[in-house]
């Protein structure tokens, strides 16, 4: 494109273009050509295109009628699910009655990748935390 701001020189043809319709016609040929190499992109790595999203399953130890799970859980399953679109989701399993304690066993055997643990309610699973649960103050 050669020319001032009135008048645009077609390069492929060598004849002036209307000012306007010119940036008009460039601007759709570079949107084509854009088109094109973000198409011939995706064409060379079809590994990307044919994943599915990598489901992560998440225990809870109670319902979703919880208030600790409305306030605090939800938000942050929606936020990941939200911002990680097309790549990770997180699908809650609720346990529905197990113990609170079982939680870690739930994520040892595989059941769950990820889960809510209290780790008071299971010390033997956490021994570095039984400190904390001592009451009084800790003299040496």
């Amino acid at each position: 494109m050669i020319g001032d701001a009135d008048q645009v020189v077609d390069s492929a043809q060598g004849r002036p273009r209307a000012g306007l319709q010119g940036h008009i016609e460039d601007t759709a040929r570079m949107v084509t050509i854009v088109r094109l190499l973000i198409f011939l992109a995706l064409l060379s790595c079809p590994a990307t295109l044919a994943a599915a999203p990598a489901t992560l399953k998440m225990s809870y130890y109670t319902s979703d009628r919880s208030s600790v799970y409305q306030c605090f859980v939800s938000p942050f399953i929606e936020a990941i699910n939200k911002a990680g679109a097309g790549v990770v989701e997180i699908s809650v399993l609720f346990s529905g009655g197990s113990a609170i304690p079982e939680q870690p066993k739930f994520v040892r055997d595989g059941t769950a990748d990820l889960a809510v643990i209290i780790p008071g309610y299971s010390p033997q699973e956490f021994p570095d935390t039984l400190s904390s649960a001592i009451a009084g103050p800790l003299s040496r």
